[in-house]
């Protein structure tokens, strides 16, 4: 398992469900942005889960996906399924987390929501624009000091034994974050279809999920 909502929303891939555009791996994918797998990354190192309840709850969420295959668009299935089929397993980790991460396994989901939903209701044109060159590569140049220094801030909140809620010092540090790193593509990209893209990305990702923090 490398990361606790792949856990969620890829395990119908390695049970043969390998179509790019199922709903389990496009739900999945959004675990791969840099800055949103954080949290899940936390629960992965903090919640250890191996038992057989654990488990039938996983297996069921599958089933509640899979079952609705072809009866809706993907964008229905995430706007009207995705919390239901999903809170049995969030509940699970819920109880199994320290106290500080309790509200990590909601937080996920409510970033999955809004980046679907932000996607569901963009133009093409916009969805397009999230995969140029000048925003897909900027997590590959070295010296990046936008992403040096976000990691940093997520060590120190991982490491911060006296933080009483992660999700509330991980919002912080995302908000504070998501201004450099938009900075940095505004430095990189001088075409406003493409800002606006990725503006309106990174509010679905990060400011929406965090607006009540």
């Amino acid at each position: 398992m490398k990361y606790i909502i792949s856990l969620f929303f890829l395990i119908a891939v390695s049970n043969g469900v390998h179509s790019l555009f199922s709903p389990l791996e496009i739900i999945g994918s959004v675990d791969r942005i840099p800055g949103v797998r954080v949290f899940s990354e936390m629960l992965r190192k903090n919640c250890h889960k191996d038992d057989t309840e654990f488990k039938e709850k996983i297996d069921n969420m599958q089933k509640c996906y899979l079952g609705l295959s072809g009866k809706e668009t993907l964008c229905g299935i995430i706007r009207n399924h995705l919390r239901n089929c999903s809170q049995p397993v969030v509940d699970e980790l819920e109880k199994c987390v320290e106290a500080r991460f309790h509200d990590l396994p909601q937080f996920a989901v409510e970033v999955i929501d809004s980046t679907a939903d932000y996607l569901c209701k963009s133009k093409g044109e916009k969805i397009i624009e999230l995969l140029h060159p000048c925003l897909t590569s900027m997590g590959y140049r070295r010296g990046n000091v936008c992403l040096k220094s976000f990691k940093q801030k997520l060590e120190n909140i991982e490491n911060d034994t006296t933080s009483t809620n992660v999700k509330i010092d991980l919002c912080k540090s995302l908000e504070t974050s998501k201004a450099c790193f938009l900075q940095e593509f505004k430095n990189i990209c001088k075409n406003d279809v493409t800002m606006s893209a990725a503006t309106g990305f990174y509010d679905a990702v990060i400011t929406r999920p965090c607006k009540h923090v």
